[in-house]
């Protein structure tokens, strides 16, 4: 069976090479990580994903946001990774999953399995 592709979106690398790590833990291959919106789209349209973790803060005072858009339209699963409160993400997103930064390794695998995109983990 093939591995779920799950996007990763963090401009800090150490924070993407974390959840790629979790990710290849859970079975999951990492498309990324990749630091900006562009460069997320671009490896979307080359290969198709079956899910992303994105982090709501981005360099430049920008944000996910446009990402999670194209996301929302597509049906793709997704969630917001953030170190602030889930108060602090646009309203529009309110419904979006949430990891909470420093990640937890089993919140990471509830997340992968509530996509059920997965092999039982």
């Amino acid at each position: 069976m093939q591995k779920p592709r799950i996007l990763v979106l963090d401009d800090e690398a150490l924070i993407g090479y974390l959840l790629e790590d979790y990710l290849s833990e859970l079975n999951c291959e990492t498309v990324g990580p990749v630091a900006t919106v562009s460069d997320a789209l671009q490896k979307m349209e080359a290969e198709p994903i079956a899910g992303a973790i994105l982090d709501v803060s981005l360099r430049g005072n920008t944000t996910s946001y446009p990402l999670a858009e194209v996301l929302l339209k597509s049906g793709t699963p997704f969630a917001f990774s953030t170190g602030h409160c889930s108060s602090s993400i646009a309203p529009q997103f309110s419904d979006v999953k949430k990891l909470s930064k420093p990640f937890v390794f089993d919140d990471v695998r509830k997340l992968i399995e509530s996509w059920q995109i997965a092999p039982s983990l």
